[in-house]
């Protein structure tokens, strides 16, 4: 059982959200796997897939607003658990394990049992609001009302999570400030908190993958793309505005890719190629990524954009403030206004203009730290911390 820990999310799968970032942190541990101490006898526990993870709402045939396609938007944006029960894998990885932690939303039943058997149990957090406001968000971007008690359910579920468990882990401190205003009275109880930076695994670009004519059209002009959710947590609304500024300046051709409630203006300056499930395949032929959040925890599309050396404009909100400081070639921008994000996308090709490679700091600052593999690290040194600070009700276990 030494240095056993089991990492508990719904789906492993690429992209965004708890799949995606277990899937990184799964793949950054086994290709170390060889050179690493008990620290990283690791497991994992969630349904598989290779398919991107997609957090829109929408696919296989669901519309954002119907009651499957809110459940299938958070379920992949990992604020919902569909499991309700406890499956003999969860049993058996729990029991034979020293440290549970929970990744992302979820029915409290494994931390429960995982304290029950005197494991210590860990929970981090994958949304820049509490579950609960995501919930509420999600079902208003679909013109819908939760009730107060779903509600109240679902934040009554996410401080249990928080009660139940010995530590919590964030990435960063900017990540963490809307958990410690909506749950004060638990962070205040002496919780124990870890900040570890996400990394991310970044495939090879399959060069046979077709690539969106329209988007081969546009490479003598300056491609400026926005990718993600459709909805006002990512500033969808304010990018399509700020790309409406330009009007049909020559210099810019502007593109989204990905899907949700907000409609791309029909008619309008934005080109929408739809859900993209090989968006890396893209990124070659972006000069500038846009991420215009409005509110955010710590999102791994940026650190993915790094890694293909891509100039970014981005606004200074939760946990991207810490990627703000980290990455060089990138616009800050200050307030979520379309006003703000027209002059950062301007002020960025004004960079592009003045040297061609703007972008190329960002890939040696995924390099320098944000790889998978510094990621299976970073992780590798937390869980050695936390088997060294809960050392003697570990060592209970193994008697």
């Amino acid at each position: 059982m030494s240095h056993s820990t089991v990492f508990i999310t719904p789906f492993i799968k690429p992209g965004g959200g708890p799949p995606g970032y277990v899937y990184g942190l799964r793949n950054g541990i086994d290709a170390i796997r060889s050179e690493c101490d008990a620290a990283l006898n690791a497991r994992f526990i969630g349904r598989q897939s290779h398919e991107r993870n997609r957090a829109t709402g929408e696919g296989s045939g669901l519309a954002a607003g119907s009651g499957l396609g809110l459940l299938k938007h958070l379920r992949d944006r990992g604020v919902v658990n569909p499991f309700s029960s406890q499956s003999s894998l969860e049993r058996d990885s729990i029991r034979a394990c020293g440290v549970v932690i929970g990744q992302g939303y979820q029915s409290p039943i494994n931390m429960r049992y995982a304290k029950m058997l005197g494991r210590v149990v860990g929970y981090m957090p994958h949304s820049p609001d509490i579950a609960a406001e995501e919930h509420k968000i999600t079902e208003a971007n679909a013109g819908k009302k939760i009730s107060q008690r779903a509600y109240n359910r679902h934040f009554r579920r996410e401080q249990a999570l928080l009660s139940l468990s010995d530590f919590v882990v964030f990435p960063s401190y900017n990540a963490s400030t809307a958990y410690r205003s909506r749950f004060s009275t638990v962070f205040e109880a002496n919780k124990k908190v870890y900040y570890l930076e996400s990394g991310v695994d970044v495939p090879e670009i399959d060069p046979n993958l077709a690539i969106p004519e329209v988007l081969m059209r546009a490479k003598d002009r300056t491609v400026v793309l926005f990718a993600g959710r459709y909805n006002s947590h990512k500033g969808y609304d304010l990018f399509c505005q700020a790309a409406e500024v330009f009007g049909e300046e020559s210099d810019f051709c502007f593109f989204s890719a990905g899907g949700g409630p907000i409609a791309t203006p029909d008619g309008g300056v934005v080109t929408d190629l739809g859900w993209q499930p090989n968006i890396h395949s893209i990124l070659p032929h972006v000069d500038i990524v846009v991420i215009p959040n409005r509110i955010a925890y710590y999102d791994l599309w940026p650190l993915e954009c790094a890694a293909f050396a891509k100039g970014l404009v981005m606004t200074a909100v939760g946990g991207s403030r810490d990627q703000l400081l980290d990455l060089p070639d990138t616009v800050s921008v200050g307030r979520a206004s379309p006003r703000s994000i027209e002059l950062g996308i301007r002020e960025a090709k004004s960079e592009l203009d003045k040297n061609k490679s703007w972008g190329a700091l960002n890939k040696e600052a995924y390099l320098k730290k944000y790889t998978s593999r510094l990621f299976a690290r970073r992780w590798s040194n937390t869980i050695e911390k936390i088997y060294s600070d809960y050392d003697s009700r570990l060592s209970k276990l193994q008697r």
